[in-house]
């Protein structure tokens, strides 16, 4: 994104920002006055768009600190609310600017009001947090994730951190007695600190668990998976405070392959142990990558505990790397020490250059006695076309690649697995009610197995040995045609504009200056989610 000047942002200037929806994900970007945001099919835009429809720059949409405007490059099919859209235009806040399956919401924060701190619901916090990872990693700066067991002071506990946490800092509960607060900007070591203040306030048999995004994973699911691993290990310790650590073999593999889908998966890996090749296992996070390649050693008669393993993303540049896959002067290094016949690369797209090099240097002086199993969220092929993977590299790590689906479309597989988690959280005779049933059959799981895991672990605390009820679960499923826009927009959009409508008698000119658009877009909105005047309603 291209920035203003120094001095082209003040104080007083109002914060925009965009939402960005593909299917069944989003992401929130933040947009400074004076910056240009570029979005189309080149890989230097701001929005790298897979779309052969698409220019190389299809769109250039900018904030001057009061409006919005978008240009479309000539020749680029695109649709500003629902009608086709060319040239240059102003837009309002809540206008929608659609690419293909890529919508892009424009918006503008709303100034901070001074007052009491509410805590979040738990849903509100997970999206807070997805949002507030996916800025740090922008700005390549921690966020930290704590999660308290304080018993019956849990209450106490969050009004003294709505007392003394910083402004941007989130407070939530992910079960009665255990409060989760969100850091900004913070790691770890920095967050220990605060939170001792608070175990300390609240006395014996209190323990808190801490992760941060550097250290445990840039994903929602793998922050609170690692928090929670920690506070777990915090209290069977009995110590009052542990780190979290990147999620590994402690996930416990699960795997079940029920539906069709996933059974092809099975049967892949049946015919790949009675053979030779290297495999790439690729996929959205969270999905099982690691897990299946563990049971393609143990079918291919690895011991998976006893295989060679490296978390690419951990390397670097440094001595992690020498001792992994030796030097320049010396390859080799573990992965040639290693016995066993098959080496695990996980993450390994996120090998840089030099550490490419140095993995194909190794592998050489390791002959043809070894095979490897790798994992990474695209296609080796489609990094090499990017320019970002060494082609010779890719040519010898994916052989033969498998990609592994997401749950929201292993429909069979979601209530089994849902189960199992539950039982792994304690529950002995976990039981689901009609409304958790259809819950986690209409969730479109954007977080995969991990975040269902984590969702079964909050469902078994809540239900407290009875029988898990859908208000226990994960609501408001994302699809292509009903995003919702984050906190900053006040919730679900379509629920807003209902509330919005309705304080204004349905007049649309003062409902749409209660949400802060222009009439035209509301005009927009309500067609897209077929609302209307209820019956019986008459302009007056």
């Amino acid at each position: 994104m291209r920035s203003s000047p120094p001095g082209g942002t003040t104080e007083t200037s109002q914060r925009a920002f965009l939402v960005v929806s593909r299917g069944v994900t989003s992401e929130v970007v933040d947009l400074l006055p004076g910056a240009e945001f570029t979005a189309g099919r080149g890989a230097g835009c701001d929005l790298s768009i897979d779309d052969a429809g698409l220019p190389e720059t299809a769109l250039h949409l900018s904030w001057d600190g009061e409006s919005f405007r978008a240009r479309a490059a000539r020749g680029a099919v695109l649709h500003w609310n629902g009608k086709p859209f060319g040239g240059d235009t102003l837009l309002d806040s809540g206008d929608e600017l659609a690419l293909g399956r890529t919508r892009i919401t424009v918006g503008v924060a709303a100034p901070a009001v001074l007052g009491p701190r509410r805590a979040l619901p738990h849903d509100a916090f997970v999206a807070r947090l997805t949002e507030e990872l996916a800025r740090a990693a922008r700005v390549h700066r921690p966020t930290a994730l704590v999660m308290l067991r304080v018993g019956q002071r849990a209450g106490e506990i969050n009004e003294l951190a709505a007392e003394t946490f910083r402004a941007g800092d989130l407070i939530s509960s992910f079960s009665p007695n255990e409060p989760e607060f969100l850091l900004a900007d913070t790691d770890a070591e920095t967050a220990a600190v605060v939170v001792r203040r608070l175990l300390e306030r609240a006395g014996e048999h209190a323990y808190a668990g801490i992760a941060d995004s550097i250290e445990a994973g840039e994903t929602p699911e793998r922050l609170l998976w690692s928090a929670r691993r920690a506070l777990h290990e915090a209290v069977e310790r009995d110590v009052a405070l542990v780190f979290g650590t990147r999620a590994g073999r402690e996930l416990e593999d699960v795997w079940i392959a029920e539906d069709p889908v996933f059974r092809t998966i099975e049967e892949k890996l049946d015919a790949l142990s009675r053979r030779g090749e290297s495999v790439l296992f690729y996929g959205e996070p969270n999905v099982g990558k690691c897990t299946a390649a563990r049971r393609l050693m143990a079918k291919s008669g690895v011991v998976p505990e006893l295989a060679a393993s490296f978390s690419c993303g951990a390397l670097g540049d440094g001595a992690s790397l020498d001792l992994a896959f030796g030097t320049e002067d010396a390859p080799g290094g573990a992965l040639l020490a290693a016995r066993s016949p098959l080496v695990l690369l996980e993450d390994v797209h996120e090998l840089r250059p030099r550490a490419q090099r140095r993995l194909l240097a190794a592998m050489d002086a390791a002959g043809r006695f070894k095979r490897y199993l790798s994992t990474s969220p695209r296609s080796l092929l489609e990094l090499v076309d990017r320019g970002t993977f060494d082609p010779a590299l890719a040519a010898r790590l994916a052989e033969v690649e498998v990609e592994l689906p997401p749950l929201r479309v292993r429909a069979a597989d979601v209530l089994p697995l849902a189960l199992r988690f539950a039982e792994m959280s304690g529950a002995r005779r976990p039981r689901l009610s009609a409304g958790a049933i259809a819950r986690l059959r209409s969730y479109a799981w954007p977080g995969n197995v991990l975040e269902l895991r984590n969702a079964m672990e909050r469902a078994v605390l809540l239900a407290r040995g009875g029988e898990i009820l859908g208000e226990h679960l994960p609501a408001d499923p994302l699809s292509e045609d009903h995003g919702r826009l984050r906190e900053h927009v006040g919730g679900v959009e379509r629920d807003t504009i209902i509330r919005a409508l309705a304080d204004a008698n349905y007049n649309q000119t003062h409902a749409a200056r209660r949400l802060g658009i222009s009439r035209r877009a509301l005009i927009y909105k309500m067609e897209k989610y077929g609302l209307k005047p209820p019956p019986g309603y008459a302009r007056r």
